[in-house]
């Protein structure tokens, strides 16, 4: 996947998928 199509789908999932990842990290 493209970054731009990244962003594109964290916007229209309100950004929820973004919070997963950063949950990731830092369990990580």
């Amino acid at each position: 996947m493209k970054d731009k199509d990244l962003l594109k789908l964290l916007k229209k999932n309100g950004w929820n998928v973004a919070r997963i990842n950063g949950s990731h990290h830092v369990l990580q």
